[in-house]
């Protein structure tokens, strides 16, 4: 693992902690059609606005790409969030949604952070961890497998 990833790592799993304290207070009080079936909230801009700027201040030099506001996907290395993957079910006060948060270096994912906050999972890793599911764990688990049929 790059050394510097685990800086990038902590950096991330701070930003989706703060992301979570956000999706459990604020209320989606606006929503907007964002195309034929998906939706954007008040809640959903707030989590993207904030992760940009902690992104950004935290690690200069480092592009950011939201999906409700877009960003700049021409540089080398970038963030990229959906602030609240599974809105719809966000604003039917269903738990099956979080917060998504990847590092991205030329076209290939090098960390994620997935947060489902509203069912109290956690899962991250950086790619040296690939196939692997954490919740909570700061060492890489054996590899997650399906069973054959």
């Amino acid at each position: 693992m790059s050394p510097e990833l685990p800086a990038l790592l902590d950096l991330a799993r701070a930003v989706t902690e703060r992301a979570e304290r956000q999706l459990r207070d604020l209320t989606p009080d606006l929503i907007t059609a964002k195309g034929d079936r998906d939706m954007v909230t008040n809640v959903d801009l707030a989590i993207e606005r904030e992760a940009r700027k902690a992104l950004l201040n935290g690690a200069p030099g480092i592009g950011f790409v939201g999906e409700e506001e877009g960003g700049d996907v021409d540089v080398d290395t970038h963030w990229i969030i959906d602030p609240v993957d599974g809105t719809a079910n966000f604003i039917r006060g269903l738990p099956l949604c979080g917060i998504s948060l990847a590092l991205v270096h030329h076209g290939v994912p090098v960390l994620g952070v997935i947060h489902l906050p509203l069912i109290g999972r956690r899962y991250w890793a950086p790619r040296a961890w690939a196939r692997t599911a954490t919740a909570g764990a700061s060492a890489p688990p054996a590899p997650a497998r399906c069973p054959r049929r």
